[in-house]
């Protein structure tokens, strides 16, 4: 699998050229599109996303895709090289190049993917209060599926309301498979 990523105006586009032995999780779950997008803000840049962290989001939707390979479009951190090795099944080539580790700088704080769901509420309750929570917010194709968000709008506009930062973010990963859901259990992380 070789891996395109770039930039469209307020988007950072994924795409994935499959192999002969990509594209199938089992014979019922396989990547049915092959590219994928994040909506960014005016404020992002996809220059300013360290390596690692692109690197993993791709991982983190490839991954019950890749046959025995995957190439990444960009060097990484030799720390992340070397953890990509004890947990994947496959082989990951990266550019060469020399980055160096990502160490945050000034305060940090912490995230959740936040669904608008029961759970993802009840987290948040109970999480910090500088949490920035983020809702991944896929487009919705006509007979593709009956999620309502209504809800999940709501109880996002009361979260902010009341002091929570919450945030939207548009993202279509889900549609890479098919049938349509999340390509692995952390892939809601990605946006």
């Amino acid at each position: 699998m070789d891996v395109e990523v770039q930039q469209e105006m307020d988007k950072i586009e994924i795409t994935f050229l499959l192999g002969d032995d990509d594209g199938y999780y089992n014979k019922n779950i396989k990547m049915d599109n092959t590219s994928m997008y994040v909506e960014i803000n005016e404020n992002m840049n996809i220059e300013i996303i360290h390596p690692d962290h692109m690197a993993l989001a791709i991982l983190l939707v490839a991954n019950p895709f890749i046959g025995s390979v995957i190439q990444i479009p960009f060097a990484v951190s030799e720390k992340f090289k070397e953890a990509t090795k004890i947990i994947t099944k496959y082989n990951i080539i990266f550019v060469d190049g020399e980055v160096q580790p990502y160490s945050p700088t000034g305060k940090t704080r912490p995230g959740l993917s936040f669904s608008g769901g029961a759970d993802s509420t009840a987290a948040l309750l109970l999480m910090p209060e500088t949490t920035l929570a983020v809702f991944m917010d896929r487009p919705l194709k006509e007979k593709a599926s009956l999620y309502n968000k209504s809800a999940a709008y709501a109880t996002i506009k009361h979260a902010n309301a009341i002091g929570h930062d919450v945030r939207i973010v548009g993202c279509n990963l889900e549609y890479l498979r098919s049938p349509i859901g999340f390509p692995s259990d952390l892939a809601p992380s990605v946006p």
